[in-house]
């Protein structure tokens, strides 16, 4: 005689892709209590971003630009879907494989409510297009900056090394400031919550929309 309603409803998940570029990996790579490479940052951001995902009972899936082995796994759920997803992680290597012909393509299975975020250094042009593409075909895309901080201080016995690092993030915050232009959110990583402002004003925005529609 009781009604019972289930807390979260399958319409109301929502698909979240990691996209990670593993086409480059800037900068040093110490391990767990060392100095951070880029794609030891990206790494570790897509497992918080994952783990928060999955505890909120989205479906999570990964795609990986440029890595050997294992690029893609399929969207789920759950526990043990997320040391699935820790565990391809953990085992990627970046590849010195370009992506040719790249046409910016969504990953498959993507819905009107679906978020990709892409955890890159944002050196590549290839991983650049690709992110700046799918934003401009409606999808809703959150570029996370994984380029270590301490990147122009990791030879200080060469001058000339930092000095062609100063000059190669001029051109990036240049193509940064364009991509920013285009309406497509950049978020430098700091740590868990780095994306909780960003997501926010992605949500109300939705909300003002769909309020619209109606």
């Amino acid at each position: 005689g009781t009604i019972h309603v289930t807390s979260t409803w399958a319409d109301h998940d929502r698909h979240v892709v990691l996209l990670i570029d593993a086409l480059d990996d800037l900068g040093v790579s110490e391990g767990v209590d060392g100095r951070a490479s880029s794609l030891d940052v990206s790494v570790r951001a897509a497992g918080a971003i994952a783990a928060h995902h999955i505890a909120a009972g989205d479906r999570v899936s990964l795609v990986v630009l440029g890595a050997r082995g294992v690029r893609r796994v399929p969207p789920a759920s759950g526990q043990h879907h997320l040391r699935r997803l820790l565990e391809v992680m953990a085992d990627i290597e970046p590849g010195a494989t370009a992506v040719t012909g790249d046409d910016g393509r969504a990953p498959r299975g993507l819905g009107s409510g679906s978020l990709v975020v892409m955890l890159s250094p944002l050196v590549s042009p290839s991983a650049v297009r690709r992110a700046v593409t799918m934003a401009a075909r409606g999808l809703t895309v959150v570029a996370v900056d994984c380029l270590p901080a301490s990147i122009t201080d990791e030879d200080p016995s060469d001058p000339y090394v930092s000095i062609a690092w100063r000059i190669q993030l001029l051109e990036r915050e240049r193509v940064l400031r364009r991509v920013r232009e285009s309406g497509l959110a950049v978020v430098p990583w700091h740590g868990p919550g780095s994306l909780d402002a960003v997501l926010r004003d992605l949500h109300r925005h939705a909300s003002r929309s769909a309020g619209r529609v109606r």
